[in-house]
């Protein structure tokens, strides 16, 4: 591994960490609540979750990438490459937390990954029906699943957004002469 990769990897995991204890707590009450039939109060805990995952985590983590990068790549380029006069904007703070990576709106892929949850859950809600003697399993698997594959999703959606970030700020730091 590569020291700039050990940097970009700890730059992530706090934001992961948020992450995955953001989506075990919202994920769990939206079980119990199910399980306790208080339908709208699990829709809220999606909702939740939705917003928590796009305003507290994906927006800062990638705002914060964007800032990351300008050292990191600095310290990649090494001295008399990078462009000093360069730096870290409002703007690009900006469109850092919102654009689209590689065609993706994250924000939106990780709403649709929730909404998916919420019908898988709804299956789950089926199939305690149709044998109740097997409810605390079938409950269960669907939050081991859904935690995993949440947290994967937003993983996946950070390493992309800082990997992106940290190119294109590389790309900016070049001299016109040598893009």
């Amino acid at each position: 591994m590569y020291p700039i990769e050990a940097e970009l990897d700890d730059a992530v995991r706090p934001w992961l960490s948020r992450a995955a204890e953001l989506i075990r707590r919202r994920v769990r009450d939206a079980r119990m609540h199910t399980e306790n039939r208080a339908w709208v109060d699990a829709a809220e805990r999606f909702d939740e979750l939705a917003s928590g995952l796009a305003i507290d985590v994906l927006g800062p983590a990638r705002e914060e990438f964007y800032r990351h990068a300008f050292g990191a790549q600095r310290r990649a380029l090494g001295p008399g490459v990078a462009n000093p006069a360069v730096v870290p904007t409002r703007e690009g703070a900006i469109m850092a937390r919102t654009a689209n990576v590689g065609g993706i709106n994250q924000q939106l892929a990780v709403r649709n990954a929730i909404d998916h949850a919420r019908h898988e859950l709804q299956s789950a809600m089926a199939a305690c029906e149709i044998d109740p003697t097997r409810r605390t399993v079938h409950y269960e698997a669907w939050e081991w699943r859904t935690r995993e594959r949440l947290t994967s999703e937003v993983k996946s959606h950070l390493s992309d957004a800082q990997s992106s970030l940290y190119h294109a700020v590389g790309k900016l730091l070049l001299p016109a002469r040598i893009r």
